[in-house]
């Protein structure tokens, strides 16, 4: 997937297969940088900012986190 970004870096696809690669590894620094670039595209996705919010708050990002925890509780 790193390849696919290297030849396509707006490959929505390969972002969050990464960001959830890196989370699952507990690479949480990693996993915010894909989330917060797939999330730049797909703001609406509420799965995709729950596993950002996790992120941030694994990197003790709190305050970040509850924003985005918050915004994932308002999307109706």
């Amino acid at each position: 997937y790193r390849k696919i970004l290297g030849i396509d870096p707006a490959n929505q696809e390969a972002m969050l297969v990464l960001g959830d690669l890196t989370f699952d590894q507990k690479l949480f620094s990693n996993a915010v940088g894909y989330y917060e670039r797939y999330l730049k595209e797909k703001p609406e996705d509420a799965f995709v900012r729950s596993r950002y919010g996790s992120a941030l708050t694994f990197i003790g990002n709190y305050e970040q986190a509850e924003r985005e925890l918050k915004r994932v509780l308002s999307v109706k």
